[in-house]
């Protein structure tokens, strides 16, 4: 993937939509997989920045926008820098809920991350938040990938604080 970017960016430059969807799949990998870096994290900022970019003042709640404030999110974190990470959430999850519903993988997902944020912000080494949100994932489907990562999660948490 990460050819296929740089010979996209040099093809068609870092305003490309393709480009920035191509940044932000990038990403989503490198959350999925749990290695989220500061390359990630550099990748994600330039991908949310340039979108917002092209859509400020034309439609500041195009599912683009949202998908990247979304990703942005969960770099930021992934990387433990929980105060950033609330900001560029709060849109992208209103969002969701309104669109898609509470009960959707994609407002989890981000219900997820702003229980995470939660957790760390109380100094949550229980994961009190994250756990309920967990639960109704896991009451949706025990074999989402969704599910699947929080539960991991969960469970490198209680195996690293036991």
């Amino acid at each position: 993937m990460r050819e296929e970017l740089e010979t996209a960016r040099e093809l068609y430059g870092d305003d490309d939509s393709a480009v920035h969807d191509m940044m932000l799949s990038s990403c989503d990998a490198a959350v999925k997989s749990g290695v989220v870096t500061s390359e990630s994290e550099a990748l994600a900022r330039t991908a949310f920045d340039r979108t917002a970019a092209k859509w400020k003042g034309i439609n500041e709640k195009h599912p683009r926008l949202m998908e990247a404030r979304s990703t942005l999110a969960n770099v930021l974190c992934d990387r433990g820098k929980f105060t950033d990470a609330g900001t560029v959430l709060k849109d992208a999850l209103a969002y969701y809920t309104r669109i898609y519903g509470a009960s959707h993988f994609t407002t989890l997902e981000s219900e997820a991350v702003a229980a995470r944020i939660a957790d760390a912000e109380v100094g949550g080494s229980q994961n009190e938040r994250l756990r309920a949100v967990v639960g109704r994932m896991e009451d949706k489907s025990t074999e989402h990938p969704t599910t699947r990562r929080h539960v991991k999660m969960l469970q490198d948490a209680d195996a690293a604080g036991a």
